[in-house]
């Protein structure tokens, strides 16, 4: 999968979470899911997606414990021009072990 945002935004179909990146045996792995449904508030498509995230933690973390971080891509078009500026949104790392409650 393309790690250039424009690549991945133009060759994903779907809106489930693909992974993008595995390192070091699967113990790092990297996941995008893209917004095909055009959802303006991030809130919005961060509740919607919420399910299917706590469903790929409780994957992952049955083989080893998690570290993780949710990064969040945006394109904001600047009101009354043409101007679109991307901008990324990253949360701090946090560790995610078998026996957490992941909600």
């Amino acid at each position: 999968m393309a790690k250039n945002k424009r690549t991945r935004m133009n060759t994903t179909t779907t809106s489930a979470f693909i992974q993008t990146k595995s390192a070091f045996n699967g113990l790092c792995q990297e996941f995008f899911k893209k917004n095909i449904d055009n959802i303006k508030k991030f809130r919005e498509f961060l509740d919607i997606s919420k399910l299917e995230l706590m469903e790929l933690f409780n994957k992952i973390v049955q083989n080893s414990p998690v570290k993780y971080n949710i990064k969040l891509e945006a394109t904001y078009s600047i009101p009354n021009t043409e101007i679109k500026e991307n901008r990324a949104f990253k949360t701090s790392a946090r560790s995610l072990f078998q026996v957490d409650n992941i909600k």
